[in-house]
């Protein structure tokens, strides 16, 4: 049996605490999920900037800036995702795992895949029932 220390060596989640000579403020940590993340949320942030840009006009009368929307709806994406843990994993890897269950075929014996059919089977079931009234006895 491990170490408990060995085992929680492979649960650690590498991070960014500086960039060159700045640190980052005390607790201000930059994960691998969290960047993995953010760029994930790139894509569904440009199809959403058109309509938070609207409604930032019609509340204030002016639209935000097109990268400050981009960026900003990214850097929550990422926030809320990396504090969102699914069945203990980070959730990139929780996600390929959901894609990758998706298409994986699902017929097994519990072991290894087997082939489902196609064409339906042709079962033919012949039963018999016979009922005879007994008389009753005293």
């Amino acid at each position: 049996m491990a170490n408990r220390t060995y085992r929680k060596l492979w649960q650690q989640r590498p991070a960014l605490t500086s960039l060159g000579n700045f640190k980052f403020p005390f607790g201000f940590r930059i994960t691998l999920d969290g960047m993995l993340a953010f760029l994930i949320c790139l894509i569904p942030a440009r199809f959403l900037q058109p309509m938070i840009s609207g409604l930032s006009a019609i509340v204030t009368g002016r639209p935000l800036s097109k990268p400050l929307v981009i960026f900003g709806l990214a850097a929550l994406g990422a926030w809320a995702s990396t504090k969102i843990d699914p069945d203990g994993k980070p959730l990139p890897l929780y996600v390929l795992n959901f894609v990758a269950y998706l298409f994986r075929p699902h017929g097994t014996n519990g072991w290894t895949p087997v082939r489902i059919r196609k064409k339906p089977m042709n079962v033919t079931l012949n039963a018999k029932c016979i009922i005879r009234r007994t008389p009753p006895q005293d």
